[in-house]
C-alpha cells in the first residue's frame, strides 16, 4: 500500500475528498429519480458508508416482506480492483460524474448565475452549494467543474512512489494509501451502475408490476468499495446485469460467498423462514483469525497510558456497533457479554467496565436494558469473584 503522507498530493488529494463527499448527496438524488420514473422509491444508491445503511436496507425488505430468490443471497468481490484501474478510463468516468452533478445541482437556477462548491481545508460548511460566491481565500477554495478536473488529472498524473531508493511513477491503478483514492474508485463504480439500471429502467414498463419488483430489488442491493451484496435477485439474472454492468477488464466473477446466510462487512446475515424476517448478527473476521492460532490484542491494556475515556471508550464504540448489527435481543447480548469478559480478563476493574455498559444502556439501548442487565451478574470472570 503506497501511503501519501506530506507529499505535495496531499492538499489536492485532501480537498478532491471534501469536494467529492458534498458532491455525493447530489448524485444519490440523481439515483433516486431515475428509480423514481417507474415508481421505485429507492432510499439511496447502492453505495454505503457504513452497516447503519445495510440495516436500513433489511428494514426496509422486512417491511415488504421481501424474501430472498430461492433463498440464496450473494456477495461480491472486485479483489485487484485498485491495481487494475485504467487512469485514462478514470478521468473520463470522473468528467462524467463531476459535470453529472453539477449540471443537476444548476438545474432550475435560470439566469441568476451558477451554484459553485466551497470547500474548507479545515471543517465542513454546512450548506456547500452557494450561488454567489467570491473568490478564493485562505481556508476556503471555490470548486468548479474545470478546477475538480484540473485537480483529479493532476493527482493521477504525479503518482510517483518510492520504493527503496527508486522513484516511480504508476500509470495503471491508483495507490490505496492516497486519502481521496476510495472516492475515486467508489466514483467510477457508482457511474456504471448508474448508467446499466437506467438504461434497464428506460426498458421497463410501468405497467407491468413484475418487472417494477425486480427494479425494486435491484434497488435494494449495496456496495462497500469493492464488496457487494445481492438479497434478492437470482445468482444467474445479477450476473447477467453486472457482465453488462462492468466493464470487461473490472469483471465481477462469480460470487465470493452464497445461500441463506452470507457474512458482509462485520454483519452475517439471514433470511429467517419460521419468522418470515431478515436478521443480522455481529459477525467478526478477527475470530476465524484466533481460531487458527493467530494471537490478536484487540484492546488496550489497563496500564497503558491513555486517559480512562480512550481506554474505556472502545466499550461505547462497540456497543454502539453491535446496537446496529444485531437485529435480535439475544444477539446483542451474546456479543456484550464477550466485550464484558473481555475487559475484565484484561484486567479492568468491574466497577469501572460496569458504568461503562450501564451508561450505553440508559441512553441507547432502547428496550434493550433489562435483559443485558440481568446478563451482567453473570459475566464476571472467576477470579474477580473470588477476590
Amino acid at each position: 500500500m503506497a501511503r501519501s503522507h506530506k507529499t505535495s498530493l496531499s492538499a489536492v488529494a485532501m480537498r478532491m475528498g471534501k469536494a467529492v463527499n458534498a458532491m455525493m448527496p447530489v448524485s444519490e438524488q440523481i439515483w433516486k429519480d431515475v428509480f423514481a420514473t417507474v415508481g421505485v422509491n429507492a432510499h439511496g444508491s447502492w453505495v454505503i458508508k457504513n452497516s447503519i445503511q445495510v440495516r436500513t436496507r433489511l428494514n426496509q425488505m422486512n417491511a415488504a416482506q421481501a424474501t430472498p430468490h430461492q433463498k440464496c443471497q450473494q456477495t461480491y468481490d472486485f479483489s485487484t480492483m485498485y491495481t487494475q484501474l485504467k487512469l485514462e478510463e478514470l478521468k473520463k468516468v470522473m468528467k462524467k460524474y463531476v459535470n453529472m452533478v453539477f449540471a443537476y445541482a444548476n438545474k432550475g437556477v435560470g439566469k441568476k448565475g451558477k451554484k459553485l462548491l466551497r470547500v474548507k481545508a479545515r471543517g465542513a460548511l454546512r450548506s456547500p452549494w452557494y450561488l454567489k460566491t467570491a473568490g478564493d481565500k485562505d481556508n476556503v477554495k471555490i470548486v468548479t467543474p474545470e478546477r475538480m478536473m484540473e485537480w483529479i488529472e493532476y493527482l493521477l498524473d504525479n503518482l510517483y512512489i518510492q520504493v527503496g531508493d527508486t522513484i516511480v511513477r504508476q500509470t495503471c491503478g491508483i495507490p490505496m494509501g492516497t486519502s481521496c483514492s476510495p472516492f475515486q474508485a467508489n466514483l467510477m463504480l457508482f457511474v456504471y451502475e448508474l448508467e446499466a439500471v437506467t438504461d434497464i429502467i428506460s426498458k421497463t414498463d410501468i405497467l407491468h408490476e413484475e418487472r417494477r419488483r425486480t427494479i425494486w430489488k435491484l434497488a435494494q442491493c449495496t456496495r462497500y468499495i469493492d464488496e457487494l451484496w445481492n438479497p434478492l435477485i437470482s445468482k444467474r439474472a445479477f450476473m447477467e446485469i453486472t457482465k453488462r454492468m462492468y466493464p470487461k477488464w473490472l469483471a465481477l466473477g462469480e460470487p465470493e460467498h452464497e445461500g441463506n446466510a452470507v457474512n458482509y462487512l462485520d454483519m452475517t446475515i439471514w433470511w429467517d423462514g419460521a419468522e418470515k424476517k431478515w436478521r443480522s448478527k455481529l459477525y467478526d473476521k478477527k475470530e476465524e483469525l484466533v481460531h487458527k492460532g493467530l494471537k490478536i490484542n484487540k484492546f488496550p491494556h489497563p496500564e497503558s497510558i491513555l486517559s480512562e475515556n480512550c481506554k474505556c471508550g472502545v466499550i461505547t464504540s462497540q456497543l454502539h456497533r453491535y446496537n446496529v448489527e444485531c437485529t435480535r435481543n439475544q444477539d446483542f447480548i451474546s456479543a456484550a457479554r464477550k466485550l464484558h469478559a473481555s475487559y475484565i480478563h484484561k484486567g479492568y476493574d468491574v466497577a469501572k467496565v460496569n458504568k461503562y455498559f450501564n451508561r450505553f444502556l440508559l441512553r441507547r439501548a432502547h428496550g434493550r436494558e433489562g435483559k443485558i442487565r440481568v446478563c451482567l451478574k453473570h459475566v464476571v470472570a472467576p477470579e474477580r469473584r473470588n477476590c
